[in-house]
């Protein structure tokens, strides 16, 4: 009888693999931005209505970092995945997130 290890099967479930970080802990770092997805987003009556989830390298390390920032999600856009990966860095200038 075969093991279910030996059958070799593989999902891609389209999901972003590594750590969640926190937006803070990425504003001013040096990232590379390797996917991304923009959904919906859950909290719509408070900020902008989609959501921006991007698979990055920080330091070394595969992470996930969610942000609901307009600016964030029409500049990754307007860049497209198929220039992707891309090396950046998130700022804030006065309130507003945007990769420089």
């Amino acid at each position: 009888m075969k093991k279910f290890g030996e059958l070799g099967i593989q999902i891609d479930n389209g999901s972003f693999v590594g750590k969640k970080k926190d937006m803070e802990d990425v504003i001013g770092q040096p990232i590379e931005v390797h996917d991304y997805k923009i959904v919906p987003s859950k909290f719509k009556e408070k900020a902008y209505d989609r959501c921006l989830w991007m698979q990055i390298i920080m330091d070394g390390k595969k992470c996930v970092v969610f942000s609901g920032s307009k600016n964030l999600v029409l500049q990754i856009e307007a860049v497209g995945k198929e220039n992707l990966p891309i090396m950046t860095t998130i700022v804030k200038e006065d309130k507003k997130l945007v990769f420089t």
